[in-house]
């Protein structure tokens, strides 16, 4: 390897740790002071760095909960669905063991906590209704991929709503209960209950 390949993998491996810490320390001072007594001067000074710096990886306070690589690894995942599937919640389910799966067993406590604060904190919850839409995007994403059709398509739209709408429930019970039941297994099972009730997407007309 090279010296300025190696420097690069460096460089890549300190901006995700300062990220992380930034992260970790909103997150504590968010659990002792409250989300709107800690200000963006207060994580910086506990991570040891200064605002600017926190301002390279997160433009505002709230989106140190919300900005996360869960993303990226979603829309991979979608890319590599099957085409062609007219069962595409089977396929949603799959999505959400595999990949939810392994996300929720190496940042569940985390996850739990960050969940627990947007929730209950009113300030958030403006951004959280952005985040339900942007999953319901990436969920259409997923039905039109299966299925062939558009994700413009209503009813491809009408059925990511209704999943992400259980998915939701799932979330709301796994708060509920602290997490004493796995989310991806909560998840599954309200995707299996929709199913149940909704059957198959309509077929194109």
């Amino acid at each position: 390897m090279s010296v300025e390949k190696i420097q690069e993998s460096l460089r890549v491996r300190k901006m995700l740790q300062t990220k992380r810490a930034l992260q970790q320390h909103a997150l504590r001072l968010f659990r002792e002071r409250g989300y709107e007594a800690t200000t963006v001067e207060d994580i910086a000074a506990a991570a040891n760095v200064s605002d600017r710096t926190f301002f390279r990886y997160f433009p505002t306070k709230e989106s140190v909960l919300f900005d996360d690589d869960y993303e990226p690894v979603l829309s991979a995942a979608i890319e590599f669905l099957p085409r062609g599937e007219d069962a595409p919640i089977d396929l949603l389910k799959q999505l959400v063991r595999s990949v939810v799966g392994s996300i929720y067993e190496q940042d569940r406590d985390e996850l739990l906590e960050r969940s627990r604060l947007t929730m209950n904190t009113p300030a958030l919850r403006g951004r959280l209704m952005e985040d339900v839409l942007q999953m319901e995007r990436m969920v259409g994403a997923a039905i039109a991929r299966a299925t062939g059709q558009s994700e413009e398509d209503f009813a491809v739209q009408t059925m990511a709503a209704a999943c992400v709408g259980a998915i939701r429930v799932a979330f709301e019970r796994w708060l509920a209960t602290d997490g004493a039941v796995p989310l991806p297994q909560l998840i599954v099972e309200a995707l299996e209950a929709l199913q149940r009730g909704l059957g198959r997407v309509p077929e194109k007309g």
